[in-house]
């Protein structure tokens, strides 16, 4: 178990509450290394027991919002095992996924609807949590392009709040100012911080996000481990 446990990134909510999102979770449970194998090695043979050790010492300590995407190996398919055996004995799980747009994704609400289908068939679920879109760095669609898909989904009861990652201060207002127009917050904007990586403070974006109303999900705040010590000499 000491491989889950080693491995498990807890993203940190920073921010206020908004009245749509009121009961967002505090603490949420990162899952890039429960499938991704480039980065984080992942084997499943060698880590699926420790992994399922892992979520459900989790749940056993009230921690139940994972987060993983479709960009994270097959972290999707994993998770939506265990959920499935949570929720066989009463658990309740909340799931965030994430879509990652690419320059050959033209038609932008059909892909990002189709991602997210394939996304809740690996997770075995019906509807997710927090849908959000990963990056806008390898697209050259409109931002109001992807508001609309994503408010779209969040009508169709597919998603229960929509948000944003690794977005910059004009991106999220303009997410935020389309998704108005249809009746839709924007929930969050997930960003990498830390104690080494400070760049959404000084660069003013959390106070940005903060004026709009958007919550700050803080991923790697343990910058993927360098801040336990493990990879150092005591």
């Amino acid at each position: 178990s000491t491989w889950g446990l080693s491995r498990i990134c807890m993203q940190r909510v920073v921010g206020q509450l908004k009245p749509a999102v009121r009961d967002f979770p505090q603490l949420i449970v990162g899952t890039w290394s429960w499938g991704d194998k480039a980065v984080w090695g992942y084997n499943s043979s060698q880590h699926d027991e420790a992994i399922r050790k892992t979520f459900f010492t989790c749940l056993d300590h009230g921690l139940n919002c994972f987060d993983t995407s479709e960009m994270y190996g097959t972290s999707e398919q994993t998770l939506g095992k265990l959920v499935k055996e949570a929720n066989q004995i009463g658990h309740s799980v909340n799931i965030h996924t994430k879509y990652m747009p690419w320059a050959w994704h033209f038609r932008i609400s059909k892909s990002l609807s189709s991602s997210l289908q394939k996304s809740l068939d690996r997770l075995n679920q019906p509807n997710i949590a927090l849908y959000q879109i990963s990056s806008f760095a390898n697209t050259f669609g409109r931002l109001e392009w992807f508001a609309d898909a994503l408010a779209d989904v969040h009508q169709r009861g597919l998603v229960k709040a929509v948000g944003l990652c690794n977005a910059n201060t004009v991106e999220c207002k303009a997410i935020v100012n389309h998704l108005k127009s249809r009746g839709v917050p924007l929930a969050t904007n997930q960003v990498e911080y830390s104690l080494v990586r400070r760049y959404p403070e000084v660069s003013k974006l959390m106070q940005e996000c903060a004026i709009l109303g958007v919550r700050i999900t803080a991923f790697s705040p343990l910058a993927m481990g360098k801040l336990t010590g493990k990879y150092f000499h005591q």
